[in-house]
């Protein structure tokens, strides 16, 4: 019960909760309190239309004939992305544009951009592929670089590590890369 209250104050609960609140509390809201917290129910006095996730991402997306420019919450990154609901983290916008107009995404696969624009999110635009597809797909468009790496260099610092025994570090200060880009040339992950 209420601290305040008497019990000739008090109705049943609208939210379903099946406690008995005050007509009103001191502040003149309709809640109801249990421990002296808020009821965690349904307010039934709040009119607020609850949109639809489609809904939601519809208002944030600017079209045109082009690229569908994502204009609401964006990452570091410049890819967009939004909330589904209370405690699931935020999505990319553009990985649910593809559930939301192509279809659902295999387990394990991208949703990558044929446009290369970050914040583009118009399904016409996105395609599925592995995280190697992605890699060559940036790497192809200039995106994603190596530094200044080309095959023959690769094939080089392949030799030099194997034969000449020089190590990773070593070959990532001679080259300008980070020591990670060396360990995957070495141990044959990336520039196979």
């Amino acid at each position: 019960m209420h601290p305040n209250s008497t019990t000739e104050d008090l109705i049943q609960c609208a939210c379903g909760c099946g406690q008995l609140r005050p007509v009103k509390d001191q502040r003149g809201r309709r809640h109801c309190y249990i421990y002296g917290h808020q009821c965690r129910g349904r307010n039934p006095w709040d009119t607020r239309r609850r949109y639809t996730l489609q809904e939601r991402f519809e208002q944030r997306v600017s079209k045109t004939d082009g690229c569908w420019e994502w204009i609401g919450a964006k990452r570091g990154n410049g890819y967009g992305e939004i909330g589904v609901g209370k405690g699931i983290s935020p999505i990319g916008a553009h990985r649910l544009a593809y559930e939301l107009y192509v279809g659902p995404i295999p387990d394990g696969l991208n949703v990558c951009h044929h446009c290369d624009n970050p914040p583009c999110v118009n399904p016409d635009h996105l395609f599925l592929g592995n995280q190697a597809d992605n890699s060559q797909d940036a790497a192809a468009k200039g995106r994603y670089s190596h530094g200044n790496l080309t095959q023959y260099r690769v094939d080089e610092i392949r030799q030099r590590h194997q034969a000449d025994g020089i190590t990773q570090r070593q070959l990532a200060d001679e080259y300008g890369v980070h020591y990670s880009t060396i360990s995957l040339i070495v141990n044959r992950k990336r520039w196979c």
